[in-house]
């Protein structure tokens, strides 16, 4: 493991998601959000990507990352001026271990935690994908349907 898997996986622990194959999980009672921390493959940059699972369509603990209802790429929901995360998730950039934790641990506070409260929740998924300002935000058929009947 190098300095950004672990950081990664120390921080969704803290915040009790359980690892499964390649991905982190955490239940809710409307929806399964899914974490992965994918490295590309031509280098050492890490993509970070947020799912979630709609537990309407059916009720399932681990859900496939490429089956989920509603997916994000979170750098790509960060403001155009906030766009460092990417810097840090890239091992290429050179950087002491200790100061790209610190900062991959600050940018999730910053950006990801309140996306928690969002992808718990159909109705706030609901509330970004009515307002059209999903930047970064895939929508898949299932979620879209359930969103237009719920108004």
């Amino acid at each position: 493991m190098n300095v950004v898997t672990k950081t990664v996986a120390s921080y969704l622990t803290a915040l009790g998601f359980v690892k499964k194959g390649g991905a982190w999980y955490s239940t809710n009672p409307k929806t399964v959000t899914v974490v992965t921390l994918t490295k590309f493959q031509y280098g050492n940059l890490y993509f970070f990507d947020v799912f979630a699972w709609f537990r309407e369509v059916e009720d399932i603990a681990f859900p496939l990352p490429r089956k989920c209802h509603v997916r994000l790429r979170i750098d790509e929901n960060m403001p155009a001026n906030d766009r460092l995360f990417a810097e840090y998730l890239n091992l290429e950039r050179e950087m002491p271990d200790d100061q790209r934790s610190e900062l991959i641990v600050e940018k999730l506070n910053e950006h990801f935690v309140p996306l928690l409260e969002i992808f718990a929740s159909t109705d706030k998924l609901r509330e970004q994908w009515a307002v059209g300002e999903y930047v970064g935000y895939w929508f898949d058929r299932d979620a879209q349907l359930i969103f237009l009947e719920m108004h």
